[in-house]
């Protein structure tokens, strides 16, 4: 037993070390935690004041964007308005203020959507005011037999919306061949609150081929590039007897609508007025063709496009 006792006396001394070892370390580790504690405490204030700081900047760069938006949003209507108030007496025309505001959201949807997609070259306030809006509402005054209107080949919805805008009677049928523009036209008469308004998707000579949209409207409206002759083939076969197709045309189609003439008789219209108009705040004229439906048209018309693009009437 006394060999063992130098081996018990060693290992207590051992356990009483290591025991004070564990002591201090637990007294750093406290000492080591109350600083963090303290430099945490002292640390959250400043957080919260850089990030206070933070959003109050934010707010107040949100705020002066907001401000911007309004000021220029404002300064939007007032021209918009303006224009159109100032422009429209001189096609016989008087625009309120619902119209006006209803205008005013037509552009912002425009401008907005013609980021994505290609809807006009036009984007300026005053351009869209006059050679959109104005243009468009220098059809209304030819509209002379009824208000059941198609509008063909609608793009970006001139002249129908503009007309229904100003004159919400009208019952509006719009039809083009691209449905993405059909879906922005539907979006935008549903923004504007437009009732009686139809937005097709469709070729116009499948579209004419068969009731209720063959012979089944008062007037047809196109603004559409293509030559009259085409158009008329495209166009009359929507158009009931005694309705009229007006095509807006610049001033230089002399040859164009001689040529047509051909084939706006085959189709059972004829010619009835060619009118030359300024339109109102600008130095442009342009033409509206109107063509009098005086008989049906003959069955096989329209053609196939690919038909009347080779051997045009």
């Amino acid at each position: 037993m006394s060999a063992l006792l130098p081996l018990c006396g060693k290992t207590s001394d051992m356990e009483l070390v290591s025991t004070r070892a564990r002591k201090r370390m637990v007294t750093r580790c406290c000492a080591s935690r109350n600083k963090t504690s303290a430099a945490l405490a002292a640390a959250i204030p400043r957080a919260i004041g850089a990030e206070k700081c933070v959003t109050a900047t934010a707010t107040k760069r949100a705020f002066a964007q907001q401000k911007r938006k309004s000021r220029l949003a404002r300064r939007g209507i007032i021209m918009i308005k303006d224009i159109l108030t100032t422009g429209a007496p001189a096609l016989g025309l008087s625009i309120d203020d619902t119209a006006a505001e209803k205008f005013e959201t037509y552009f912002d949807l425009l401008v907005e959507k013609n980021r994505v997609m290609n809807l006009t070259a036009i984007t300026d306030e005053r351009g869209v005011a006059t050679l959109h809006f104005l243009d468009s509402l220098a059809v209304y005054n030819m509209l002379d037999c009824g208000k059941k209107i198609i509008d063909i080949g609608s793009g970006a919805g001139f002249p129908g919306l503009p007309l229904k805008i100003y004159d919400s009677g009208i019952e509006l049928t719009m039809l083009d061949a691209l449905q993405k523009r059909v879906s922005f036209l539907s979006e935008t008469a549903a923004a504007l609150g437009l009732s009686d308004v139809e937005c097709i998707h469709a070729r116009a000579e499948e579209a004419a081929a068969k009731p209720p949209m063959r012979d089944g409207f008062d007037h047809a409206v196109s603004r559409a590039v293509a030559r009259l002759n085409v158009l008329a083939e495209l166009c009359l076969p929507f158009v009931r007897q005694g309705g009229s197709f007006i095509a807006l045309k610049s001033v230089d189609t002399e040859n164009e609508i001689a040529e047509a003439e051909r084939a706006v008789k085959t189709l059972g219209g004829t010619i009835e007025d060619v009118r030359d108009y300024a339109v109102p705040e600008t130095d442009v004229v342009h033409r509206a063709v109107i063509i009098r439906k005086m008989s049906p048209t003959p069955k096989g018309y329209p053609r196939r496009f690919a038909k009347i693009q080779k051997s045009p009437l």
